[in-house]
């Protein structure tokens, strides 16, 4: 698995465009999710480190540990979104197993 095919995947499921993941500027809330959920996607299914995850999404590696500290309350609270962390995860998964 790749962090690109990762990316490219949250990108859609979000409807937050690419180039955003990797923008310096924190931008919407919205952006905000979506970056956090690729990166803790990239943590798990790629076998970066998380200075090489952090690096890949022009963040430090303590914005890895809080994207992971925010997607996991997330996920505790909002049940829909919860719900679209398990098909990602699924999707990628299968994806990454072709």
């Amino acid at each position: 698995m790749t962090t690109y095919k990762i990316i490219k995947a949250v990108s859609k499921a979000f409807n937050v465009p690419r180039w955003r993941f990797t923008d310096a500027k924190r931008g919407s809330p919205n952006i905000a999710q979506a970056r956090q959920v690729a990166m803790v996607l990239t943590d798990e299914l790629t076998e970066n480190l998380q200075r090489e995850t952090a690096s890949a999404f022009n963040r430090t590696k303590t914005a890895v540990i809080g994207a992971r500290k925010a997607v996991q309350n997330a996920m505790d609270t909002e049940p829909k979104f919860c719900k679209i962390m398990d098909q990602l995860r699924k999707q990628l998964t299968e994806e990454g197993s072709k």
